[in-house]
């Protein structure tokens, strides 16, 4: 599997497994990424959008770096240093809980968010963030009810990022089950058929209907698990099927780096779509369009100062010519006056 690399299908090997990976996690101090509902990532309130340009050009994946541990460091000590104040509130104790999260500070962080929904069992900000946590450690049957419910409570939240995650946690499972799964299924159920019945270009998925809505809900759940392989497979089929062709080359190619389950699959097809993308692309028609300019207004200045050059070797062998020519002395020299006669 993208997510862990190793299926176990024994439920003492899993446990075993777990307790590794969570062992892991707490001796690095730095536990898998994931982006929260919080001041720092999303907005509880759903407002704030990913820009799908921003996430192909991984912008967001360069902001990510910046943020070290030892940047969450800082920020869980600027925040405690105002804990006092702020006993009460939820929102500043969901910043806390993903503060102490990102610090490496597992424990602490699943402690808080367990006391947080033991006093408000609903409160989504805390359960989709606990949630997320939870997947990004690969304890997928832990998150699965809590990202259920948060679908189940806000099924619209960021193009529907909530109900994306639901469908991850569920097909990430089932490979984990059976490691032959991704092999043959999108981690959205319907797309499945859609990829199986993929044609050639030009017979792209732009011409098929396809049973899932915009790319934005895929965006938002990629700004969230940048490394999901199956995600970016799934963007580059929404964006070519929306007609943006060099976005959903480059989301093909993410989807090949990040490690997809279907890479003999997904290689060929880039084979075959590379070229028709690139040849549709405009940047790819005003860069030729350029450099015939470009090609042309240089050939004609050369020609130009060469013709220049050339006249100029003429003329100059011309004269030559014409002043060393023989009886041209005699001819230029004037006689001598007679002597004058009274």
């Amino acid at each position: 599997m993208t997510m862990m690399g190793i299926s176990f299908n024994l439920p003492a090997a899993r446990r075993m497994a777990l307790a590794l990976f969570a062992s892991l996690v707490l001796a690095s101090g730095r536990p898998p990424y994931g982006a929260f509902y919080s001041s720092h990532d999303f907005d509880p309130a759903g407002k704030s959008a990913t820009s799908i340009r921003d996430l192909m050009n991984g912008v967001y994946t360069e902001q990510d770096r910046e943020h070290t541990t030892a940047f969450w460091m800082r920020e869980l000590a600027k925040l405690e240093a105002e804990a006092p104040k702020h006993a009460d509130d939820a929102d500043f104790q969901d910043d806390h809980a993903m503060l102490l999260y990102h610090a490496g500070k597992v424990t602490s962080a699943e402690l808080l968010w367990k006391q947080l929904l033991k006093k408000d069992p609903d409160r989504f900000q805390t359960m989709a963030n606990y949630g997320t946590a939870l997947q990004s450690m690969g304890r997928y049957n832990d998150a699965a009810p809590l990202i259920e419910k948060t679908a189940a409570m806000r099924p619209e939240m960021r193009a529907g990022v909530e109900k994306l995650q639901s469908q991850m946690l569920q097909y990430m499972m089932r490979h984990r089950a059976d490691n032959s799964y991704g092999q043959k299924h999108i981690f959205i159920a319907s797309l499945t058929p859609v990829w199986d019945a993929r044609k050639p270009p030009p017979k792209t998925f732009r011409e098929v209907s396809f049973p899932v809505p915009s790319a934005q809900g895929v965006a938002e759940l990629m700004r969230t698990f940048p490394k999901f392989g199956d995600g970016w497979l799934v963007m580059g089929m929404l964006l070519e099927h929306e007609g943006d062709y060099s976005k959903a080359l480059t989301a093909y190619r993410l989807a090949l780096k990040a490690g997809a389950n279907k890479q003999n699959e997904l290689k060929a097809y880039i084979q075959q779509f590379a070229p028709y993308a690139e040849s549709l692309n405009p940047i790819h028609y005003a860069g030729k369009s350029v450099l015939t300019l470009f090609i042309l207004v240089a050939g004609g200045f050369i020609g130009f100062k060469l013709w220049r050059t050339g006249r100029a070797v003429y003329d100059d062998i011309a004269e030559t010519r014409r002043a060393s020519a023989p009886g041209k002395d005699k001819k230029d020299k004037k006689a001598p006056d007679a002597p004058f006669k009274k």
